[in-house]
């Protein structure tokens, strides 16, 4: 689907109509590289604009929910943006408030230190 309001209109009342209670939405917190499938946050606190505005996100929750179906967002606080053209790294003007050079890295985001640029060959 391309957008909160189509996903809401179209696909919940095919779900709700198969019986299912639940969905989970991933990548819904605003990203810049499409390619990460939405786990390189750069705002936890906003949802991606890719699929429409913030109010068309609240549309689709509560036309989940007039459907009886509960909404999960897949919120993943581990995974950021590294980049500081994205804000997050240097947000408090450290350079590395979400992110330490090096291996380092791995202890401060929980991400194993394979996959930081220190763990690569």
């Amino acid at each position: 689907m391309h957008t909160y309001r189509e996903f809401a209109d179209q696909v919940l009342p095919r779900i709700a109509a198969l019986g299912y209670n639940t969905v989970q939405l991933m990548a819904v917190q605003e990203h810049p590289y499409y390619g990460s499938f939405g786990y390189h946050v750069s705002s936890f606190f906003a949802p991606s604009s890719r699929f429409g505005t913030p109010e068309d996100l609240k549309y689709l929750i509560d036309q989940a929910h007039g459907l009886n179906i509960a909404v999960l967002l897949d919120v993943v606080h581990s995974h950021a943006v590294k980049n500081e053209a994205e804000g997050l790294n240097d947000f408090d003007g450290s350079g590395g408030m979400y992110f330490l050079p090096g291996s380092a890295a791995a202890i401060r985001t929980g991400i194993p230190a394979a996959l930081t640029t220190a763990g690569t060959r």
